[in-house]
């Protein structure tokens, strides 16, 4: 499998080589037939890559040894599931699942059109790679990330994979991401096509069929944050779902880029400056998914999520400046060529949304300063000082409050201005406070017993609450409007597109609801306790018992279970069971949290130690109130997003045929 997988590697490298060499002579020729052998040399790369793919995940589920990817992945008795989740596991592996996405849609989306837009998909073909030759470089030259490397004495059992890794969202999480950032690469390239291409014909292609791609690799880079939310929540035993490391931090600013980008289509023509917006953003965002590589795999930072050794992953950075260069470049040549040309008029609306995108980048300037503080610390002879987690919390939470605020006022500013609906945003606000203020009160006349910290921080929510239930009212007003007024094209509003959108807004509203609640209002107790004793949590009336320590035994690991009563304020019991794991294997341990869910919030047990004899252990009990709104508001928003994809689905074609009919379409002039 070793030879097989390194040969087909090569083999990929060198008709990616051919391929960009054929389509870029083909695009300056005029010549159909040589883009014609571009397009199936960038099919062959595909078929190598997935023999390498194929190869690799045969070598991991019959545990060939002799590879060394094999041996610090996989165990003889690690369950099926993770042996298959190996193949993303590890640096070379993820990079190559990555490569491998990455030509699936570049030849899905490039290699099926009209003959007469061969010349721009040409050139998209050489964008999409030239990324493919970097991979491939690093993947075959790499000392630390040769995926075929094989030992001389093969071990007769492997390392077995990373406990942390051994969890149900772990084997989504990595391939949604890689989706979401192999999905970016398409707008990227139909971009750089569309500025080197000077025919106005493939602008329609741009803002027509760009923008399904980019909901595409949003809804699936959503969906890996919310998998590794959920995977932090219930497997590190801390509690908590973000703590703002490094590599959450490299997921999260192409998802910032992705969102504003989104918002840009709807009002983006080809020549305004919302235009010019949407191919920034496009090239941000696949940058950004190139740079939290290069950022996870160059060492510049620490992190638990983080490959060890560099390698050559500086390539990647070289891969970002050259796009760069190359965007400057025909950005430039386009300015002078249409220098003397009229601008097109923006839509209405375009200045507030010029101001949300700029919000979405200084949050995203913040955010990577933030990450990349301790390596530009040390660049002034200081030592490498890392930013806590509340250093985001405090910088971030003004901008998600004003964008949430902006979410609820745009679709009233885009359709007749702030100064003729400033009475519904005015009532909007203060039922909103009004709502707002009485719960918080209701709570805290509820909770006198909560220490004078406790309280500061339950305030601290009250914005965030605000700031929901406005949005909440605004969106509701919006939505029973167009039942209740003869104004025109009121009742067109409501298409597909719009209630998906205002289900997705929905949905984030929920999402911050949930953060603020499980942040601004949890809490947590450490207590050690003999079995048979019992204690009280006086702010919520549980008691909890231990019972016993029992031992269980898994596949790949044994376990320290501690059995606790929990009775609740009702008089109901509940059994809960925190345990400690050993992995014999990696000689690791980890807390397997146990969490008893609800509508109002969890109750989050860890075992954080116990006695040999089994007598004593000492627990953390955490209160998470609201959590799982959270969850719920993603999988709304991820919903709502899906419903818009459909509409725009539904009407691709018919959108395409009416733009492109609106200029002449010459062949190649």
């Amino acid at each position: 499998m070793a030879d097989l997988g390194n040969f087909a590697l090569q083999l990929a490298l060198f008709i990616t080589a051919y391929a960009i060499i054929a389509d870029l002579a083909g695009a300056w020729l005029k010549e159909p037939a040589l883009m014609r052998s571009g397009r199936n040399a960038t099919v062959a790369c595909w078929l190598a890559i997935s023999t390498a793919v194929g190869a690799l995940l045969y070598a991991l589920t019959t545990c060939d040894f002799s590879i060394q990817y094999v041996v610090e992945n996989v165990s003889k008795k690690l369950p099926i599931e993770y042996k298959i989740s190996a193949l993303w596991a590890g640096a070379a592996g993820s990079l190559l699942v990555w490569l491998w996405l990455q030509l699936t849609m570049v030849i899905w989306t490039f290699n099926r059109t009209k003959v007469k837009d061969y010349p721009f998909v040409a050139i998209a073909r050489v964008m999409a790679n030239i990324v493919s030759v970097f991979f491939l470089v690093v993947l075959l030259f790499d000392e630390n990330k040769k995926v075929f490397e094989v030992l001389k004495l093969p071990p007769l059992d492997g390392h077995d994979l990373n406990p942390l890794l051994q969890h149900p969202a772990m084997v989504l999480h990595p391939p949604a991401l890689f989706v979401g950032y192999a999905a970016y690469l398409i707008p990227f390239c139909w971009i750089l096509a569309a500025m080197v291409d000077k025919r106005k014909t493939v602008r329609p292609l741009l803002f027509n069929r760009a923008r399904n791609w980019m909901l595409f690799a949003w809804l699936f880079l959503s969906l890996g944050i919310i998998l590794g939310s959920w995977w932090a929540y219930e497997e590190l035993g801390w509690g908590g779902f973000w703590a703002w490391d490094p590599v959450e931090n490299s997921s999260f600013m192409p998802w910032l880029a992705g969102t504003a980008l989104l918002h840009c289509f709807k009002r983006a023509k080809p020549g305004t400056t919302m235009a010019s917006w949407m191919a920034f953003l496009c090239l941000l965002s696949y940058s950004l998914c190139i740079f939290g590589t290069f950022l996870t795999r160059y060492g510049l930072v620490t992190s638990v999520h983080a490959f060890p050794e560099p390698g050559l992953s500086i390539l990647f950075m070289v891969l970002i400046v050259l796009f760069w260069i190359i965007a400057a470049g025909l950005f430039i040549r386009r300015l002078i060529a249409n220098s003397s040309s009229e601008m097109v008029a923006n839509a209405k609306g375009s200045g507030i949304l010029a101001l949300v995108n700029w919000l979405f980048v200084i949050l995203i300037a913040v955010i990577l300063v933030g990450t990349l503080f301790p390596f530009l610390s040390s660049l002034f002879g200081v030592e490498k000082k890392t930013l806590l987690p509340e250093y985001f919390t405090k910088i971030t939470s003004p901008f998600g409050l004003f964008l949430l605020v902006l979410m609820g006022v745009c679709p009233y500013f885009f359709r007749k201005g702030l100064v003729v609906n400033r009475r519904t945003i005015l009532a909007g606000l203060m039922i909103g406070i009004a709502a707002t203020t009485a719960v918080v009160l209701y709570f805290v006349d509820k909770q006198r017993q909560l220490n004078a910290d406790y309280q500061k921080i339950a305030y601290l929510a009250i914005p965030c609450f605000i700031a929901c239930s406005f949005v909440v009212i605004m969106i509701l007003i919006d939505f029973v409007q167009p039942f209740f007024t003869s104004e025109p094209g009121a009742k067109s509003r409501r298409s597909l597109r719009w209630y998906g959108a205002l289900i997705a807004h929905i949905g984030v509203v929920l999402m911050f609801a949930g953060i603020a609640g499980s942040e601004g209002l949890g809490y947590e107790v450490d207590k050690a306790l003999h079995a048979g004793e019992s204690f009280k949590l006086e702010k919520s009336n549980y008691t909890i018992t231990y019972n016993k320590a029992t031992l269980e035994k898994g596949p790949n690991f044994e376990m320290t279970v501690a059995e606790l009563i929990v009775k609740k304020p009702g008089g109901q019991e509940i059994t809960m069971k925190p345990a400690i794991a050993y992995y014999p294997g990696r000689q690791q341990t980890t807390t397997e949290p146990d969490i008893r869910r609800s509508i109002s919030g969890d109750i989050y047990i860890t075992l954080a130690q116990v006695s040999p004899n089994g007598n004593l252990v000492n627990i953390q009990v955490r209160f998470k109130p609201l959590i799982n709104w959270l969850w719920l508001g993603s999988v709304v928003m991820m919903g709502g997003s899906i419903i818009v994809m459909i509409s725009w689905l539904i009407n691709r074609n018919k959108s395409i045929d009416k733009t492109e009919n609106n200029f002449k379409n010459p062949d190649w002039d």
